[in-house]
């Protein structure tokens, strides 16, 4: 995902739990492992086959309030929005829903939010990324 970050949401049953707002660079990675299995046929040939991702997403801010932390604490959809990145100089967001869990910790003088989601299915992407409209 190309741009600056410049906001990130979590929503709790479809409710804005928590919004923070001017952040600096480098504050979110995204991670996606691919779940595979590899068959070896008699003839010595090997089939991989994907069957489901995994996204793992941190993010590492300035230390939030415990309130803060606990409001983000089992979010269930993460939106991060940046400032450019998508057609015509406009920023993007990318929306995933439905995260299997969300948690924060201290580490140092910041929090640290780990999000993870899996699914099934090798072909679909699990988020949704769009251009924000101008």
């Amino acid at each position: 995902m190309l741009g600056r970050v410049v906001t990130i949401t979590f929503n709790k049953a479809n409710a804005e739990a928590l919004s923070v707002k001017g952040l600096k660079d480098g504050v979110v990675s995204f991670a996606e492992e691919i779940k595979e299995t590899i068959a070896e046929l008699e003839d010595g040939n090997e089939i991989i086959e994907s069957f489901g991702r995994k996204y793992t997403i941190e993010i590492t801010i300035s230390e939030l309030d415990t309130s803060d932390m606990s409001a983000v604490d089992g979010s269930d959809e993460l939106i991060i929005a940046t400032a450019s990145g998508g057609g015509g100089g406009i920023g993007r967001t990318l929306t995933v829903s439905s995260l299997d869990d969300c948690k924060t910790s201290v580490d140092g003088l910041k929090t640290k939010i780990v999000c993870r989601k899996s699914i099934p299915e090798h072909d679909s992407p699990g988020f949704v990324v769009a251009d924000i409209a101008s």
